[in-house]
């Protein structure tokens, strides 16, 4: 009787550590206006007055939304990181690791992947000691902090996803660059 009691609590324990693993949530960051929109609810978050809001529209005091940047995060509550993301993106602030244009990466053109293809790349390393090209699916999988994924989608866009590491685990973030 013991041994069936102990075996259905360890079956208990198991199943709810496995219902407990991290979520990710996705949002789109508009620096401009300093607000959230979270692609999961579709709804927007917002600062009113001291207190973060969530709502399905815009609030009428922004005029200009601006261009978004995509945030990957394991809590729900991004606005609590609101500080580093103001911070990070605010407009007219320089940011070493995300250039303005294609042309001001960095990278030769000769490192670039090819259509369909990826690459690890570490900004703070010199060309010659950066990662092979491959396939994006298994370059994907356990980016270390610091590193990008370059991802060429057609001939002339090229997809960076920059991780680094935050309180609450691995950030990704994403921008789109056109090579022509």
């Amino acid at each position: 009787m013991k041994r069936i009691f102990f075996l259905l609590l360890i079956l208990v324990q198991v199943g709810f550590s496995s219902s407990a693993e991290a979520q990710k949530y996705k949002f789109r960051y508009y620096p401009e206006a300093n607000l959230y929109y979270d692609i999961k609810s579709r709804q927007f978050i917002y600062n009113d007055n001291g207190t973060w809001v969530r709502g399905v529209a815009v609030p009428s005091s922004v005029v200009r939304l601006g261009e978004p940047v995509i945030l990957s995060s394991n809590i729900r509550d991004i606005y609590y990181d609101n500080h580093l993301h103001r911070d990070a993106y605010q407009s007219g602030t320089y940011d070493p690791y995300w250039p303005k244009s294609a042309a001001s990466l960095g990278i030769p053109q000769g490192y670039l992947p090819s259509t369909g293809e990826c690459r690890l790349w570490f900004p703070d390393r010199p060309y010659d000691q950066q990662p092979e090209i491959g396939d994006c699916g298994a370059i994907g999988n356990n980016v270390p902090a610091g590193a990008w994924v370059l991802e060429r989608r057609n001939r002339n866009k090229l997809i960076i996803e920059k991780y680094s590491r935050t309180k609450d685990g691995m950030v990704k973030e994403v921008r789109h660059y056109n090579l022509n």
